[in-house]
């Protein structure tokens, strides 16, 4: 699935609301770019940031469920659709825009891995 299609079904769930500035992904119109843990209300990683809309109105603290976004593939972060890498994945961290773990590949041992999250989110 392309890139835009996570960032269209984001913006349809009204979970992630970005600003018009496609060409540089969410990072050009999003400030206070965050991830946050489960906690006792959700059981999944969520991004958290706020952003502008296409009226360049700022929408403060949006978030997206990183874990419907993101799977473990073999060790690797990979965009897929309800991925719940979660699941497979530890020491999950966000630096800027990308998002890193250490993820269990088929053999059960521990994978380095990260993707850049505004080349999904756009």
């Amino acid at each position: 699935m392309q890139a835009k299609s996570f960032a269209a079904l984001a913006l349809a769930m009204g979970q992630f609301i970005v600003g018009a500035y496609a060409n540089s992904g969410y990072a050009g119109s999003c400030t206070n770019i965050q991830i946050y843990p489960p906690d006792g209300n959700t059981n999944y990683w969520k991004i958290a940031a706020d952003c502008k809309n296409n009226a360049g109105q700022t929408n403060l603290n949006t978030k997206v469920n990183i874990d419907s976004c993101f799977s473990n593939s073999n060790g690797s972060l990979v965009a897929q659709l309800d991925g719940s890498f979660g699941l497979s994945c530890t020491n999950i961290i966000l630096t800027g825009t990308v998002l890193s773990a250490s993820c269990r590949n088929q053999a059960g041992a521990s994978v380095n891995t990260s993707i850049d999250t505004s080349n999904i989110f756009v």
